[in-house]
C-alpha cells in the first residue's frame, strides 16, 4: 500500500504553565481580602510549602503563637477565602433603652414643671409622686434625649463649642519627646497657688523652667485670666522670649486672655490630666518650697501685695543664685544655666557683674498696677542707686544670665533702675583718652548691662572697639570682643 501524502509540517504544542493553587489563591486574595486576612493566608502558604507543615517553624518565622496558627489553620477553607477575615465582635445582645414609656412620660412631666431642679431632686419628687424609686441615670438620659434644658440656646452654644474645640494636648504623652531635647526655654511650667491669709484669698502665680529649674513667682489678689496674662508677659520678658511650650493645669485662670496671649506670642499650650498633680511634680515641689522657705519666714506676709512682691523678689534672687538645688547636683539654677546653656568669654570671671539695689529704694522700682508694662522712668531714676564692684560677692551674676537676675531683683518687667546713671558712666569711660585696666574692667561690667538698658544699645560698638584696642595694647592679641 502506498503511504498517504502528508503536506506541511506538524506543530508541536508547548506545555501550558498552570500556576499552583497557592499562587492562584494569593492573586485572588489581593482583590477579596483585607490586609490582615492576606497576612493570615501567607502564614498558611508558608506552612504548606516552605515550612513543610511544621507549626513551630511557621510560628517562629512570623512571630506568632502556635495556638494562633492552629486556630487559623482550622478555620481556613480553600473554597471560601473570606473564612480568614475576623468575625464580628459585636455582642449578640445589645444594650437597649432601659427607660419604659411610662417612666419617660412621668420624667418629662416632672422636668417641665420643675426646670430649675437637677436629677437628684427630681428623683426625690418622682418617688413622692409615684411611690416608685428611679435612678438618677434614667432621669439624666431622658433630659438629654429630649433636650429638656432651662436655656436651650445656651446649651446648644456650649455643645457646639465643645464639639468644635481642639482636643487638649496632655503632657504625659509628650514627656519622652521633651526629655530628648536639651534646650533652655523649651518647656515652662506654670501654676496658681491659692492661700487664705487671715481669711482673705490670695494667689501666688509660679513658673519653673523645666531644664535649669530657674523659677519666677508673683503675688496677686485674684486668679483671673487678666492676672495670669500679666504674669505671662512678665515671664516672657524675663525669659527673653525663650518660651516655646507652656504647661499648666485645666484652671479657668489659664484660659481667656492668657490663652489669647499665648497664641499671640507663639507659645504652645499643653495641659496636665485632671486631678493628676504628678504630671507637674517639679513645680508642685517649688510651690511647697516657696511656702516653707519664704512665706513661713516672711515678716511681711500677704497683707500688702506690693510689699509681698518686694520681699518675694529678694527671695527669688536667693533661690536662683545662692540656694543649691539637689536635682542639679547641688548647683544653683543660674550656675547650671551658665554651665550648660549660657557660655561666656574666657575673660569673664564667674562673678564679673555684681549689682545689688538697696532694699529701701526697691519700692520705687515696683509698679502700683500689676498690668503696667511701661517703664516708669521717674521712679527708676529716683531708686537708681547702684552698688557695683568686681570684688563684692553679694549676688553673683554672669553676663548672659544677668538680665534675668537683675530684672528679678527689681521685681519689674521693664526698665533698669539706675540705667541712666550706668549709661552716663559708659560715656564718661569712653571719653577717657587712656584705657586703664581698672576702667577696662568697669567697662566690661557695664557692657553686660546693655541687654537690660535698651537706650544704651548705640554704645555697644564703641565699647567693643575701645576694649579691643586696650587688649591689643596690653596683651598683643587680635581676639575680637563679641
Amino acid at each position: 500500500m502506498r503511504k498517504a501524502i502528508q503536506y506541511g509540517k506538524t506543530l508541536r504544542a508547548n506545555p501550558v504553565c498552570v500556576p499552583d493553587k497557592w499562587t492562584l489563591l494569593r492573586s485572588l486574595s489581593k482583590d477579596m481580602l483585607s490586609p490582615s486576612a492576606q497576612l493570615k493566608l501567607e502564614w498558611i502558604i508558608f506552612y504548606h510549602t516552605v515550612g513543610n507543615k511544621g507549626v513551630k517553624a511557621t510560628a517562629t518565622h512570623f512571630g506568632i503563637s502556635r495556638k494562633t496558627l492552629h486556630k487559623w489553620l482550622s478555620r481556613f477553607d480553600e473554597t471560601h477565602l473570606k473564612s480568614l477575615e475576623d468575625e464580628s465582635r459585636k455582642p449578640n445582645r445589645l444594650r437597649t433603652w432601659m427607660v419604659s414609656q411610662t417612666e419617660e412620660i412621668r420624667i418629662i412631666k416632672l422636668r417641665k414643671d420643675n426646670m430649675e431642679f437637677g436629677k437628684t431632686k427630681l428623683k426625690r419628687l418622682y418617688f413622692k409622686e409615684y411611690k416608685v424609686s428611679i435612678s438618677t441615670w434614667k432621669i439624666e438620659r431622658v433630659i438629654r434625649a429630649f433636650k429638656l434644658f432651662p436655656d436651650k440656646a445656651s446649651y446648644q452654644k456650649r455643645y457646639l463649642r465643645r464639639k468644635d474645640s481642639e482636643p487638649k494636648v496632655r503632657i504625659h504623652k509628650l514627656k519622652d519627646q521633651i526629655k530628648q531635647i536639651n534646650e533652655f526655654g523649651l518647656l515652662w511650667h506654670v501654676d496658681a497657688v491659692i492661700i487664705f491669709w487671715n481669711g482673705v484669698r490670695k494667689i501666688i502665680f509660679t513658673a519653673l523652667e523645666d531644664t535649669t529649674k530657674i523659677a519666677f513667682a508673683r503675688v496677686y489678689s485674684s486668679s483671673t485670666s487678666n492676672q495670669s496674662e500679666d504674669f505671662l508677659k512678665r515671664l516672657h520678658y524675663l525669659a527673653d522670649g525663650r518660651i516655646s511650650v507652656i504647661h499648666q493645669d485645666n484652671g479657668s485662670e489659664f484660659q481667656g486672655r492668657f490663652k489669647d496671649t499665648c497664641q499671640r506670642l507663639g507659645i504652645k499650650q499643653i495641659y496636665s490630666r485632671p486631678y493628676t498633680p504628678k504630671d507637674n511634680p517639679a513645680l508642685e515641689r517649688f510651690n511647697r518650697t516657696i511656702q516653707e522657705e519664704w512665706l513661713s519666714f516672711s515678716e511681711v506676709g500677704l497683707e500688702d501685695i506690693q510689699e509681698a512682691n518686694e520681699e518675694l523678689t529678694l527671695w527669688l534672687v536667693k533661690y536662683n543664685s545662692i540656694r543649691p538645688h539637689q536635682s542639679l547636683d547641688y548647683l544653683t539654677p543660674l550656675e547650671y544655666a551658665q554651665t550648660n546653656f549660657f557660655q561666656v568669654l574666657p575673660m569673664y570671671p564667674a562673678s564679673t557683674l555684681n549689682c545689688v539695689f538697696k532694699k529701701k529704694v526697691l519700692k520705687f522700682a515696683f509698679f502700683k498696677r500689676s498690668g503696667n508694662i511701661t517703664p516708669n522712668m521717674q521712679a527708676i531714676e529716683r531708686g537708681g542707686e547702684i552698688i557695683r564692684g568686681v570684688g563684692q560677692r553679694v549676688v553673683p551674676l554672669v553676663a548672659p544670665a544677668g538680665r534675668w537676675l537683675i530684672e528679678q531683683y527689681n521685681g519689674i518687667c521693664c526698665g533698669f533702675p539706675g540705667g541712666k546713671a550706668a549709661r552716663d558712666e559708659m560715656e564718661t569711660l569712653l571719653a577717657e583718652p587712656d584705657m586703664t585696666r581698672r576702667n577696662m574692667i568697669k567697662l566690661m561690667d557695664l557692657k553686660a548691662l546693655i541687654p537690660v538698658i535698651t537706650f544704651a544699645n548705640h554704645l555697644r560698638g564703641e565699647i567693643n572697639q575701645r576694649l579691643e584696642g586696650a587688649l591689643r595694647q596690653a596683651f598683643g592679641t587680635n581676639t575680637p570682643i563679641r
